[in-house]
């Protein structure tokens, strides 16, 4: 399915161009054509510079929001986001301020700025406390407490997690507890992974033993949810995770077995790649280490497409190590030059999100201000 956006100044700028033009950017977005949903929102905002067509420009700043998150465009999805939450207040869409604001967060902590993300989401979870709204709140609890694990506040990030399990399991709605336990196990292999290496694989401590009891907990909820295959397979995946990094490493491979038996056949390459991922490191902290180097050898062949600098750092934190242990020292030098350029690298994307995330911050307040 194809879609061209037409440009703005061939056609009236009328409510009904910026409805019609809205419906083909849903349309390409559904289609996961996100660069002409983009631009078609583009044009559709473009159009509606009247206050009284503030409806159509609220829309078309939420489908702009998701769009650049769903590119993986963060700062954009950052700036859209403001000014989709400031026009969804405006018209008293809430719901939807509340949805936008958690994604700038999210935005912000995968440019590596939680600390920016930080005052999004808690004026998300305000919003959505303030309106008693009992989903959103839930799912800006969720988005609260993975900014508060990606700033290093694990126990903090627990304790909002567990409220928005509370609320999740009150709702009924299987999606909504999936996600719940989802991140929630995210944050906790977050704090894991943070862990010096020689803790790994102990369960003696006490925030260790609470994320394999929630671990247990989501699984036993699997065997009770009929929910698609693509969801299954990947909260398998994150108990899985979990069970790994506390030593239950029998249970793991279980656990990844079964992730990959739901993998869909069509759709679903990056999440088949990151299962296979969690198989070999497995497998080198079971000490199978000749398994393990020739399912790296796979997945380096293998790496997704576009793959970000944070996947890449990934895997060769289980290159490195794994390298060292086989004694190959020829491997483990490359892979520890590849290691300290992406994390080189890292800071300075960062150090440039920041600036021009702040810059677009006060032309987008200035803007609304107007």
């Amino acid at each position: 399915m194809a879609f061209r956006a037409v440009p703005v100044t061939t056609l009236d700028t009328n409510r009904t161009f910026c409805e019609d033009t809205l419906t083909l950017a849903r349309s390409a977005f559904e289609v996961e054509d996100f660069a002409c949903a983009i631009a078609l929102a583009e044009s559709a905002e473009a159009s509606q510079l009247a206050v009284d067509q503030i409806a159509c420009r609220q829309a078309a700043a939420v489908l702009l929001t998701e769009g650049h998150w769903a590119m993986g465009q963060f700062v954009p999805t950052f700036v859209c986001a403001m000014r989709a939450a400031a026009l969804s207040e405006q018209t008293g869409q809430f719901d939807a301020q509340v949805r936008v604001l958690g994604l700038g967060a999210m935005a912000a902590c995968s440019a590596g700025l939680p600390d920016e993300g930080l005052p999004l989401a808690l004026q998300a979870t305000q919003c959505a406390r303030d309106r008693d709204l009992f989903k959103p709140l839930a799912l800006g609890l969720m988005t609260l407490a993975n900014v508060h694990a990606n700033l290093g506040d694990f126990d903090e990030a627990e304790r909002l997690h567990m409220q928005a399990l509370s609320r999740a399991r009150e709702s009924g709605e299987d999606e909504l507890l999936v996600r719940s336990f989802s991140l929630a196990l995210l944050s906790g292999i977050l704090c894991l992974e943070e862990a010096p290496v020689e803790s790994f694989g102990e369960v003696t401590s006490a925030r260790v033993m609470r994320l394999l009891t929630l671990a247990y907990q989501a699984r036993r909820y699997l065997g009770e949810t009929q929910l698609p295959s693509m969801h299954r397979s990947t909260l398998h995946l994150n108990i899985g995770h979990v069970l790994m990094l506390g030593g239950k490493y029998d249970e793991a491979g279980i656990l990844f077995r079964q992730a990959t038996a739901l993998v869909p056949d069509q759709g679903a390459s990056q999440l088949r790649w990151s299962i296979e991922h969690s198989v070999c490191e497995l497998e080198r902290r079971c000490g199978r280490l000749e398994r393990a180097w020739l399912l790296l050898q796979t997945l380096l062949e293998r790496m997704p497409k576009h793959e970000s600098l944070f996947t890449h750092e990934h895997i060769l934190r289980t290159a490195l190590p794994l390298a060292r242990a086989l004694n190959f020292d020829e491997e483990a030098a490359r892979f520890a030059e590849q290691l300290q350029t992406i994390t080189k690298e890292q800071e300075r994307l960062r150090f440039l999100s920041r600036v021009e995330l702040r810059h677009a911050k006060q032309q987008t307040i200035g803007a609304l201000a107007r």
